[in-house]
């Protein structure tokens, strides 16, 4: 009924503006509190303002979504992006299909952070947390204003409407319901290194309680954003239909890029807390990822770029400009301006050390970020320069960033077995001799199945050497354990629980090499090729024989789809059937001409058979895409590596922060 809606709209917009005035207040009373002597008097009420902000968007949020479940058509953003032919999951995956619905979520997971930061316990954080529990609630205040202002998710039509558009088309898939909302709060989470590295630098001092809590912060930002973009290379392998997973789109570009300075500042904090060096690097790296998380943001609402992900041109485009602006010029100027601490120099011993491995990798993915960054800019600045738009497509980024993955591949092996300071050159090469070797031999195997190309040839050697060093470093620690640990189990957990920082970093260098084998396999080494057929025909591809059946069709009347049609192709081996595929197309109500693929893959460790259908006529003759993409799976599980990793090395305690790492 239109009354109500009209009543979730008032309580909707109350609700956030009820936010928006406690992160007034909270701003205000951190900026007047800078000279204060009572500071835990002002960081209480501080704690207090943001439970309010919570409060008020967790309220807001739930308006939302009771709106979208219970169909209120009298909101226009209920119109624009739901329909009561909506299963429920996909009636709440509405919350994130439009601009101020993710804009709301973003606002809300920043709260959820800042919340969680606020309940910092020492006193040493507490006496200078005024400054990144200010910087949160200013960055929640800058998100609040657009959403109460320029794009909010609670106003009303100006006529009565009786049903909505529907989801957009691709959002209908179950990953979808777990991607987008996965990516936003791995993008929201950046602000929290951002603001505890711009506090650091704001209070011109050094503090280890600072240190501890912006690489917990900067861990759970990469596990969360890693698994989001994780989540969207799978939905766009199987539901987009073309067999990739990874397209180099502009605002794929955007969603990979935070990961990079994550990854950088966590990699060179060991180079500060062991040695004192790279604190104003890391201090910038702190900042960075956010800064890249609003350029992402911009890009996608600005219509600066053409891609599947993006939103619509819109008016608070300009505005993120303005907000990217301003994250990146502050943490720069007052950078410049200089910081207290003391600049310090490093003898070094040997290049046979930890931190000569750990400087050439940060180089390395500073090379990468700033090729994507590029490669991603690079239309738009050729059309600013000669008003013609040159695009860069996936082959320029194959050719650049992937020799330097591989490089990058190779250092990271190599600096596994270095220690601080100074390595035997002896034990090094003790060390390295039989994983190389082993590695070497794996790479001429590759070449007698058939693999070719000195890059690839590199990276497959890189890959192996990276997987066997790691795992040897594991295997050392734990026979180094042998009548420490009461039981076989205990002995294989005991390195990851003395120091899981380092070997939670070796699983996660090990799931990153397993990954680069499913990709280089996948691209470089598939077939593929497209066949038009009759219901009868066979056709063939390497050593997989297929037979078309003819067509099939159903009405889902679910999710505002009209009809689900397409092929019937059987996979056949020795004369009998042992897979029968069913790919096609899936049609919209709302969208007849934006049909979304139905892929269907049979899937092993050693390959999948990819089946796309690309149309047909009206005498069932059908073009069909086949392809064969060896060792794609194990991208997965080397996904699924990684993300353990990850989560080991967070899981070390603050008494661990600065053991040998």
């Amino acid at each position: 009924m239109p009354e109500i809606a009209n009543i979730l709209g008032v309580a909707g917009h109350t609700a956030l503006g009820v936010s928006l005035a406690s992160s007034i207040l909270c701003v205000l009373l951190g900026i007047s509190s800078r000279n204060a002597t009572d500071l835990a008097t002002t960081y209480t009420r501080q704690q207090n303002l943001i439970i309010l902000i919570f409060i008020g968007l967790a309220v807001s949020l739930s308006i939302l979504t009771y709106s979208i479940v219970t169909d209120q058509f009298a909101l226009k953003y209920v119109v624009e992006h739901s329909s009561s032919q909506m299963q429920v999951w996909y009636k709440i995956a509405s919350l994130y299909s439009g601009q101020a619905g993710s804009l709301l979520i973003w606002t809300f997971a920043i709260s959820l952070g800042t919340l969680l930061l606020s309940r910092t316990r020492t006193a040493s954080f507490q006496a200078r947390g005024l400054n990144a529990i200010t910087i949160l609630t200013f960055i929640i205040l800058a998100f609040l204003f657009p959403l109460t202002f320029l794009s909010s998710p609670f106003e009303l039509t100006s006529r009565v409407f009786t049903e909505g558009i529907g989801l957009n088309p691709l959002l209908v898939d179950p990953t979808m319901l777990i991607h987008p909302p996965t990516l936003l709060l791995g993008l929201a989470s950046t602000s929290i290194p951002f603001a505890i590295s711009l506090g650091m630098i704001i209070s011109k001092t050094s503090n280890i309680e600072w240190s501890r809590s912006l690489r917990r912060w900067t861990l759970i930002s990469l596990l969360i954003l890693s698994a989001g973009n994780f989540l969207g290379a799978w939905w766009a392998y199987t539901v987009l239909g073309w067999g990739g997973y990874w397209g180099w789109d502009p605002v794929e570009n955007c969603a990979i890029l935070p990961l990079i300075p994550l990854a950088m500042l966590l990699h060179s904090k060991p180079l500060q807390e062991r040695l004192g060096l790279f604190y104003t690097w890391n201090l910038m790296l702190g900042c960075l990822p956010f800064v890249l998380a609003i350029f992402g943001t911009f890009n996608v609402r600005s219509g600066l770029i053409t891609s599947v992900h993006s939103f619509a041109e819109s008016d608070i485009g300009p505005y993120f400009l303005g907000l990217l602006a301003v994250t990146l010029l502050t943490p720069a100027i007052l950078l410049t301006l200089g910081t207290r601490v003391k600049s310090v120099t490093h003898n070094y011993d040997s290049v046979l050390s930890r931190e000569t491995g750990l400087i050439i990798n940060n180089f390395l993915l500073l090379s990468i970020g700033l090729v994507i960054l590029g490669g991603t800019l690079f239309p738009v600045a050729s059309e600013l320069a000669n008003g013609a738009r040159i695009v860069v497509g996936p082959l320029f980024f194959a050719d650049t960033v992937g020799p330097l993955l591989t490089i990058l591949l190779i250092f990271m092996a190599f600096t596994a077995p270095l220690v601080w300071t100074k390595t035997l050159k002896k034990n090094y090469l003790q060390q390295i001799k039989f994983p190389i070797s082993l590695a070497v031999l794996i790479s001429i195997f590759a070449v007698i199945l058939g693999a070719n190309g000195l890059i690839n040839l590199l990276a497959i050697f890189a890959c192996a050497f990276g997987i066997l060093i790691h795992s040897f470093e594991i295997c050392r620690a734990i026979t180094k354990n042998t009548g420490v640990a009461s039981s076989p189990y205990d002995r294989v957990l005991q390195p990851f629980k003395r120091n899981p920082r380092r070997y939670g970093g070796y699983i996660a260098h090990i799931g990153l090499a397993v990954m680069a084998i499913g990709i280089i396999s996948s691209t470089a080494y598939e077939s593929r090729n497209r066949f038009t057929v009759s219901p009868g025909d066979s056709f063939a591809l390497g050593d997989y024989s297929f037979e078309y059946q003819g067509l099939w069709g159903r009405k889902p009347e679910k999710n505002g789809i009209e009809i689900e049609a397409g092929t019937e192709v059987t996979l056949i081996e020795n004369s009998e059937v042992v897979k029968v595929f069913r790919p096609g197309r899936r049609f919209f109500y709302a969208a007849p001409n934006q049909p979304v693929a139905i892929v269907d893959i049979d899937t092993s460790l050693i390959r999948d058979v990819y089946v796309f259908t690309q149309g047909w006529d009206e005498q069932q003759v059908a073009e069909i895409q086949i392809l064969i993409k060896p060792l794609v799976q194990w991208l997965w599980i080397g996904a699924g590596l990684y993300i353990g990793g990850v989560l080991v090395s967070l899981s070390a305690r603050d008494k661990s922060m600065l053991k040998n790492s």
